[in-house]
């Protein structure tokens, strides 16, 4: 996919801010837990293909039951993850979701989070097609254009929003795609994740450019739209920030 904007450069200091920018709080966990584990519980392989630092491929390896394969093409990306994980179950190889370095029919669940605007969406397709068992399932996580209404971060990046619809896929495209390639979406729930315990927490957290898109914008829209997050803050009510995010499940044909 193109969008004509800069490509986010993932080898380099964003290898480093990525996971204090983007962890999990412990009620985003337990709602994202009940939502993969049906499709996780007793795999024997299952595949992270753009898996960052590892941050879901670690807590895939404490619920799958042999392997969990993390694909990730940063070098950078993929040595924070290995400084990280210590998991039996869990290892680390460069790829890409267009070439996944993997065996035809190795593999019974692919999990991919917030990489449908990077991927090639044919070739991304053909290739969990591929690699997927017949009995096997694609598991898609991302905040598609569809919620964009209910991020709350956009209110104080206005330019993040448009950067967004210019280079993010919606569902429909993404099935559509995938569909093509031999990939049924067979199920789809919105999940509303807690991603911080309050305004101030969530500037803290937005303050690393953990999210791609805060790289895209200007530094100085950034430091004016944090600054403000954070004056707002000071007088709302200390109330838990949360977001949707949408779990699109398919199966081969």
């Amino acid at each position: 996919m193109t969008s004509g904007l800069p490509a986010v450069d993932y080898n380099s200091d964003f290898a480093r801010s990525y996971e204090p920018g983007r962890q999990i709080s412990a009620a985003a966990l337990a709602t994202w837990k009940a939502a993969v584990d049906p499709y996780v519980r007793g795999a024997r392989t299952v595949v992270d293909a753009g898996a960052g630092t590892g941050r879901f491929a670690r807590l895939l390896a404490d619920m799958a039951a042999d392997w969990v394969i993390a694909v990730e093409p940063s070098a950078d990306m993929r040595h924070v993850g290995q400084s990280a994980a210590n998991h039996r179950s869990l290892c680390w190889v460069a790829g890409t979701a267009e070439q996944l370095p993997l065996a035809s029919r190795s593999t019974d669940v692919i999990w991919t989070a917030f990489t449908t605007h990077y991927l090639d969406l044919r070739s991304a397709g053909s290739e969990f097609r591929r690699v997927l068992r017949d009995n096997g399932c694609l598991l898609v996580w991302h905040a598609f254009p569809e919620v964009f209404d209910e991020l709350e971060w956009y209110r104080w990046f206005p330019s993040a929003r448009t950067i967004d619809e210019s280079r993010m896929p919606t569902l429909e495209r993404v099935a559509a795609t995938f569909e093509q390639a031999g990939l049924d979406l067979v199920d789809r729930s919105t999940l509303r994740m807690q991603i911080a315990n309050d305004l101030h927490e969530l500037a803290d957290r937005l303050a690393h450019r953990a999210i791609s898109t805060l790289r895209l914008i200007s530094d100085d829209e950034f430091g004016h739209g944090l600054a403000e997050l954070r004056q707002f803050a000071d007088s709302a009510p200390p109330l838990p920030v949360s977001s949707p995010n949408i779990l699109v499940t398919f199966r081969p044909r």
